[in-house]
């Protein structure tokens, strides 16, 4: 899986980082996992195409001392689709964006 991983997070930052993604993202339902939908204007034109498969997000997952943000774009609804697969360039600009903006936001240190 490609992603972007921040690790050697320190314990007391953990709380502060699930605070944050409780407030920017979706809970999956997993302990640990949440989701970050795509703005219209950063799906591709397949993703675009297909409406019956929005919204299209990202996850992003919260281990013992690391944080991942996944680049691989998923449908909310459809497990199988052609419109889901690996970020484009601006989706893993955006993605990266949303990452340095949990750092700056928390004073980060990892």
């Amino acid at each position: 899986m490609q992603q972007y991983v921040l690790d050697e997070i320190a314990r007391p930052d953990l709380d502060r980082i699930k605070a944050y993604l409780d407030d920017k993202a979706k809970p999956s339902g997993l302990e640990g996992l949440w989701w970050v939908e795509l703005t219209d204007d950063l799906l591709s034109a397949e993703q675009a195409a297909h409406p019956e498969c929005q919204p299209h997000r990202f996850a992003v997952e919260l281990g013992r001392s690391s944080l991942r943000f996944e680049f691989f774009i998923r449908s909310h609804r459809h497990l199988r689709c052609s419109c889901a697969g690996y970020a484009n360039e601006p989706q893993r600009a955006w993605i990266m964006a949303f990452a340095d903006q949990l750092v700056a936001a928390l004073q980060l240190r990892t």
